[in-house]
C-alpha cells in the first residue's frame, strides 16, 4: 500500500485519467451542487466508474470486483440492513472467521464502514466495485423497490432532453418510467417520470402532477417541471433517493406506532399544504410515499391510488375534497401500522362493503389513541372526520407513541435485531430515546 495518499481528483490526474483543467471544472461543479466528485466526473464524461474504481483500488490496496460475478451468501445479507447497505453502497458477500467480506463503491467514507462493523460486530474485508453496477446488485440481492425494478424499462420512452444526463437505470413503474438524472443546466440531481400517451387514464396521472406542482413544503415532493411530447409527457421531480413505503411494508412488515405516526403526520402536512394552495392531492397511497435517505418522507404523484384508498363518497360519484384526503390518510395510517390494507378487494363493490363494516382491529394491537384517530379518519360521515389533514397531523404529533409493538412480523431476509432502529434512523429520523411530542417541541421540553 502506498506510503502517502492523494485525493481522488489528484490521483486521477497523476494517473493521467483526467487533466488539471477537467479537475478544476469538476471541483467548481462540486462546490455548487454538493455532489460527489466521482459522480460529476462520470456525468461529464471525464472518467468512467471503472477507471475511478481502479484508481481507488490501487491507492488503498484493494481488489476490484465485478458485482455481477458474485453471489452473496444469505447469512451475510442478513447481517446488514438493506437501507444501510443501499445508503453506504456496500454489499456483504460472506462471513468467515470474524471477518465480513464486502463490496463497496467508496472506501474513503469510513463513517459507514465503521457503522457496519459496529452493527455486525465483525471486521470488514473490502473490495471495490463500480458504483452503478454495485447499487444495481444491492437492489437485486435485497429485492429493493420491486415495483420499480419488476421489469425492464417501458418501451417507447423517448430520448432524454439534452439538458438531462441519466445517472441511473430506467425502471418501470405502473406503466410509466422513472429515471434518475442530472440537470446539467442547473447542476442538480432530479428524477424524471415519463408517462406514455398522457390521455385516457394516464391523463389523470398528468393531472395529479399538475396539481402537485401548485405547492412545495414538508411532506411534498417538489415538482420542477412538466411538458408533453408526441409520445407522452415528462415530469421533473426532486431526486427521489430512497424507498417507497409500499416496498417497506411488503418486505419488512408494519412499522412501530411511533414511526407510523411520524411518516403519516409528515405526509398529512404536505397534503394540507397542497389542499390550501388549491391543488388536488387524491394520490395518497404507499406506492406514492417515498422514505428518503435525507430523513424525510414525501408524497409524489408516481402512480394512481387503488380504489381502496378512495373515500366512499368519491367512489359514489361525489366531488373530491380535503375530507377525502383525510380518509385516505386514515387508510395509510392503518396500513403502515398493521401492514395490511383493510379495504383491499378486487371489486369496488367489495371495497365499499368493507368500508361500511370498518377495519378489523385484531390484525395488530395498536394504541387506543391511534385506533381512535383512525376511526375518526375513516368515518362514513365526512363531517365527522378531521377538518383538514393538518388537524390529523397535529393529533398524531400530540401523542407520545410507543417505539415497539408486540407482533410477529412476516418473514424477511434481514435480521430482526437492530432492523427497526436502523430503519427508523435512515427513513424517518426517529430515535426512541430522543422522541419529542408536539407539545414538548412547542414548549422546548423533552418527553419523559
Amino acid at each position: 500500500m502506498p506510503g502517502s495518499f492523494l485525493r481522488l481528483g489528484e490521483l486521477l490526474v497523476a494517473r493521467e485519467v483526467i487533466s488539471n483543467l477537467q479537475l478544476s471544472v469538476a471541483l467548481a461543479a462540486q462546490r455548487s451542487s454538493k455532489r460527489r466528485l466521482g459522480e460529476i466526473l462520470v456525468d461529464r464524461g471525464y472518467a468512467t466508474e471503472e477507471q475511478i474504481a481502479s484508481c481507488l483500488a490501487a491507492q488503498y490496496g484493494y481488489g476490484v470486483v465485478d458485482p455481477s460475478e458474485v453471489q452473496p451468501e444469505r447469512d451475510a445479507l442478513q447481517l446488514v440492513d438493506p437501507e444501510i447497505a443501499l445508503t453506504a453502497e456496500l454489499l456483504p458477500l460472506r462471513q468467515s472467521g470474524g471477518v465480513l467480506e464486502c463490496l463497496i463503491a467508496d472506501p474513503i467514507d469510513i463513517s459507514w464502514t465503521d457503522r457496519v462493523a459496529r452493527v455486525t460486530g465483525l471486521r470488514l474485508s473490502l473490495s471495490i466495485s463500480p458504483r452503478t453496477a454495485l447499487v444495481s446488485a444491492i437492489r437485486n440481492w435485497y429485492r429493493l423497490d420491486p415495483e420499480l425494478a419488476s421489469g425492464s424499462a417501458a418501451r417507447g420512452v423517448p430520448q432524454l432532453p439534452e439538458r438531462y444526463q441519466s445517472v441511473q437505470s430506467r425502471f418501470a413503474i405502473d406503466g410509466a418510467t422513472l429515471v434518475g438524472a442530472v440537470d446539467s443546466v442547473l447542476g442538480r440531481e432530479v428524477s424524471l417520470l415519463f408517462i406514455p400517451d398522457a390521455s385516457g387514464e394516464n391523463s389523470n396521472r398528468a393531472d395529479s402532477i399538475r396539481w402537485a406542482a401548485k405547492a412545495t413544503g414538508p411532506g411534498l415532493c417538489a415538482v420542477h417541471d412538466w411538458w408533453e411530447v408526441e409520445e407522452g409527457g415528462w415530469a421533473v421531480f426532486e431526486r427521489l433517493t430512497g424507498e417507497t413505503l409500499a416496498n417497506v411494508l411488503e418486505t419488512r412488515g408494519p412499522r412501530v406506532p411511533a414511526q407510523a405516526a411520524d411518516i403519516v403526520s409528515e405526509i398529512a402536512e404536505g397534503v394540507d399544504v397542497l389542499d390550501v394552495a388549491g391543488g388536488k392531492c387524491g394520490f395518497v397511497c404507499p406506492r406514492n410515499v417515498v422514505l428518503l435517505h435525507s430523513n424525510r418522507s414525501v408524497i409524489a404523484p408516481l402512480s394512481l391510488p387503488p380504489h381502496s384508498y378512495i373515500a366512499p363518497e368519491v367512489l359514489n360519484g361525489e366531488e373530491w375534497n380535503s375530507s377525502a384526503d383525510v380518509f385516505a390518510l386514515g387508510v395509510l395510517l392503518y396500513h403502515t401500522a398493521t401492514g395490511t390494507n383493510p379495504f383491499e378487494y378486487e371489486s369496488i363493490g367489495e371495497t365499499e362493503a368493507a368500508m361500511k363494516r370498518g377495519p378489523s382491529w385484531d390484525v395488530t394491537p395498536l394504541p387506543a389513541a391511534m385506533v381512535n384517530i383512525i376511526k375518526r379518519c375513516l368515518s362514513a360521515d365526512p363531517s365527522q372526520r378531521y377538518v383538514s389533514p393538518l388537524q390529523l397531523s397535529l393529533a398524531l404529533k400530540s401523542c407520545d407513541w410507543p417505539s415497539t409493538m408486540h407482533v410477529q412480523s412476516r418473514p424477511t431476509t434481514v435480521v430482526a435485531a437492530d432492523r427497526e432502529a436502523l430503519l427508523d434512523s435512515i427513513t424517518s429520523g426517529y430515535e426512541p430515546q430522543e422522541r419529542q411530542t408536539f407539545w414538548s417541541k412547542l414548549f422546548g421540553r423533552r418527553a419523559a
